[in-house]
């Protein structure tokens, strides 16, 4: 809780978190600073590539924490929230994630999972920037014309 999560400054973001293994999920709850999602999905999968949306929210209108109870325990290793709208000009800014009323280090370690996660959570991938192209020298002329 003393730390956060920053996107760009901009719509269409995403986070994502890699589990080490296959997990039973029955809840997630967000916890929000005041630069939160409007519109955003939660998406898991168990092999990064058939994904299930678990959660759909539109017009959030308060930075409150947003606890999910799923109607059933669901098995995941890939957890996505797909952050499409953001309600401030700012990026979107997520200041904790709980798993089945957890933090992520004590949701593993109640599984008896003891390994390091270097990388957890990913951000968004960089967009592309194209450098400026350096200014060309006039070309001679052949010959001169006067006039």
């Amino acid at each position: 809780m003393n730390t956060r999560w920053s996107s760009q400054f901009a719509n269409k973001q995403f986070l994502s978190i890699e589990l080490p293994k296959i997990y039973t999920l029955k809840q997630v709850k967000i916890f929000w600073q005041d630069s939160y999602a409007q519109d955003y999905n939660i998406k898991v999968s168990t092999d990064n590539k058939k994904w299930t949306t678990i959660h759909n929210k539109t017009n959030k209108n308060r930075a409150t924490p947003d606890y999910i109870k799923l109607e059933s325990p669901i098995q995941v290793r890939y957890i996505m929230f797909d952050l499409i709208k953001r309600k401030t000009k700012y990026g979107f800014s997520i200041i904790e994630i709980k798993l089945n009323g957890k933090t992520l280090k004590k949701f593993l370690s109640k599984e008896e999972d003891s390994v390091k996660l270097p990388q957890t959570v990913k951000p968004a991938p960089p967009k592309k920037t194209t450098q400026p192209k350096k200014p060309t020298s006039p070309k001679k002329a052949d010959k001169l014309i006067y006039i």
